[in-house]
């Protein structure tokens, strides 16, 4: 899957990185992508995982929950649903033209809205 369409999928996962020209190029070599995904499975033992239904406590503090529009990893409803999970102040913020890695995509925005949160944060409740 990782090697389809030329890595294609692999290097929309890296292509902030630097390296993935050479990291690919590491995982060409023969067994070299085997080795790298058996050493995942040797580190993901499925009994070191949590048993489901997880139940997590409420999260109590002031919450920022922000999204990007091109998330292929978690959808806005997962991410607006987060706030199900908090009983301090929780704050949404959506963000457009940016992937799962929003603050390399979008790092002015992102910090903005930070600084905006940490300086609001005593008029939200603590």
């Amino acid at each position: 899957m990782l090697k389809k369409n030329d890595w294609a999928l692999f290097k929309q996962w890296t292509r902030h990185h630097e390296e993935t020209k050479k990291q690919i190029k590491e995982l060409s070599r023969p067994g070299a992508l085997t080795a790298g995904i058996n050493w995942c499975r040797a580190n993901m033992a499925p009994e070191t995982l949590p048993s489901l239904p997880l139940k997590a406590p409420d999260i109590k503090v002031l919450t920022l929950g922000i999204w990007s529009d091109n998330d292929v990893f978690l959808t806005e409803e997962q991410m607006q649903s987060s706030a199900e999970h908090v009983t301090g102040s929780w704050r949404y913020e959506r963000v457009e033209n940016a992937s799962h890695w929003l603050q390399l995509d979008q790092p002015e925005t992102i910090n903005e809205l930070l600084i905006d949160f940490f300086d609001n944060r005593e008029a939200e409740g603590k």
